[in-house]
């Protein structure tokens, strides 16, 4: 009979069985919405960055084995569909020269890349634009799978992006 297949909730609330089905079909749909709600998120956020990969990199692609050594990273907090990270290069006579690097969300969700962005940025500062020199654009780096890219850092401060001004 129905009395017989109801169950009382933890308030004293009895359940038919069928009410008992809904509510778990309903729970299993709210636990698989947030399961890929969460799978989401980590694909629009981003791991820190890799130190030891990004060194690696910049040694052999940029000054081509000479020595030198990656200092003072730090990732700018913020970001929507790029990651930016500010980071310096000691070269061997102790001279450093100061680089940024804007890496690309694991999922692009505006339809901008650094891909994009690298050849503009080359072509602007070829042209004589105030803007900083391109050193690299990397896309399959088995150590750090978003593309990135590299570029000297110039002194000045953001002035703001889609979600109004910039602060000091």
């Amino acid at each position: 009979t129905q009395r017989d297949s109801t169950r009382r909730d933890g308030r004293g609330d009895a359940f038919t069985g069928d009410e008992l089905a809904r509510l778990q079909a309903f729970r299993e749909e709210i636990e698989a919405t947030c399961a890929a709600d969460a799978l989401a998120l980590d694909a629009m956020t981003f791991a820190p960055p890799d130190a030891a990969a990004i060194e690696a990199c910049m040694r052999e692609r940029v000054y081509h084995g000479a020595s030198g050594h990656l200092a003072n990273l730090v990732t700018i907090e913020g970001g929507y569909s790029k990651q930016t990270s500010l980071f310096d290069w000691v070269n061997g006579d102790g001279t450093p020269d100061a680089f940024v690097l804007r890496r690309d969300a694991r999922l692009q969700h505006i339809g901008s890349t650094v891909r994009n962005e690298y050849p503009l940025v080359v072509a602007l500062h070829r042209a004589g634009m105030p803007v900083a020199e391109p050193v690299l654009l990397e896309v399959d780096n088995p150590r750090i799978p978003e593309p990135f890219i590299v570029m000297r850092r110039m002194p000045g401060r953001a002035i703001g992006g889609p979600m109004g001004a910039g602060k000091d």
